[in-house]
């Protein structure tokens, strides 16, 4: 059975007021709303960053564009972005216990048709003509190729089909 004094008692129940009171009269607010392209569709993985030297917090937009984040009152330039896109900056202005509301709308950054992307394989591999590829792997050729420590790494590097 635990016993407890009156003085530890009421050092307890101190303790447990600040707390409440902390989270009583906290001082956030939060920032809301989405990321669209200008034809209107949502971009899902927008990046969502408030900043206020040295504070910054960053979230993602959901599959339906929407975003929110809990940031301390204040005033913050609140950027989203997206590949391919140009980003978009506005000024706002947090206020305790409030929520607002920042919608953006990312136009085109232009064509990338500049952009290339290569890939190669150091291995070939032993059977394509099957409906999936098939590897056929050694043990010693996996850790002299890719001195990984976890297997699913070795794996990835040896044969990047394999998820």
């Amino acid at each position: 059975m635990i016993i407890i004094t009156k003085f530890k008692f009421q050092l307890l129940l101190v303790l447990f007021s600040i707390t409440a009171l902390n989270t009583v009269f906290a001082q956030n607010g939060t920032v809301k709303g989405f990321v669209k392209d200008t034809d209107g569709s949502f971009l899902n993985g927008a990046s969502v960053t408030a900043l206020a030297s040295p504070f910054k917090s960053s979230t993602v937009a959901g599959a339906d564009g929407n975003f929110s984040i809990n940031l301390p009152a204040g005033n913050y330039s609140l950027t989203a972005s997206f590949a391919g896109k140009t980003a978009d900056v506005k000024q706002i202005k947090i206020v305790a216990g409030e929520t607002i509301t920042e919608d953006f709308t990312l136009a085109n950054a232009g064509d990338l048709v500049g952009i290339v992307v290569l890939g190669s394989r150091s291995l070939r591999r032993v059977n394509t003509e099957t409906a999936v590829p098939v590897d056929v792997l050694n043990i010693s050729d996996l850790t002299r190729a890719a001195p990984q420590t976890n297997l699913n790494q070795i794996l990835n590097y040896v044969a990047p089909s394999f998820t």
